[in-house]
């Protein structure tokens, strides 16, 4: 048997390079995704919470959202300072996470959706918003920033991983980090 295969359809491979710059957008874009939902676990029932002392009911579905939108970027922002990013990329960030609420308000107010699509279509789009705000600044999201600690110093991923037992680990810097060059 013959194995037919075209010049054309060769793949280069990937250079280390590339590869550790892919992993570290990713790795950052699942942290975004990690904080947003650290911020809505935690900063919405403490508003309900609030809210229902004050003798508040639930929001309406647009409030509702802006309200989501808000508990999101507040703990996307927080890990993002921690992290040691740009205050313009942080705003970008925190107005991708509007951006697609903003924009889905508008068919919610006319009647064009419900509460249900306008909360889904949200959170949904905000993904595709926020890759468009790493892709404007990707060295903002690829570069270890030397203030903060690396993906690898942090406490939580220190434990039982490759830096774990490294005597350098603790020494680098104040907060435990290890001056390694992919951080996001």
């Amino acid at each position: 048997m013959t194995e037919l295969t075209s010049p054309t359809t060769r793949t280069r491979p990937e250079r280390p390079a590339q590869r550790a710059r892919r992993w570290a957008l990713t790795r950052h874009l699942l942290e975004m995704v990690l904080a947003m939902v650290a911020g809505m676990l935690l900063l919405g029932p403490a508003r309900g919470a609030l809210a229902g002392s004050l003798g508040l009911g639930p929001a309406a579905p647009g409030p509702a959202a802006l309200l989501m939108a808000t508990d999101m970027s507040i703990g996307m922002a927080v890990w993002m300072w921690y992290r040691g990013h740009s205050w313009p990329a942080i705003g970008e960030m925190t107005a991708a996470m509007y951006a697609p609420v903003l924009l889905l308000l508008v068919p919610y107010a006319t009647g064009l959706l419900d509460g249900g699509a306008l909360l889904t279509g949200g959170h949904l789009l905000m993904v595709p918003a926020m890759l468009l705000a790493v892709l404007r600044r990707p060295d903002d999201y690829t570069a270890h920033h030397p203030t903060r600690p690396g993906p690898d110093a942090h406490p939580l991923v220190r434990v039982g991983g490759p830096c774990s037992s490294s005597p350098s680990a603790t020494r680098s810097s104040g907060r435990g980090g290890t001056g390694s060059a992919t951080a996001g």
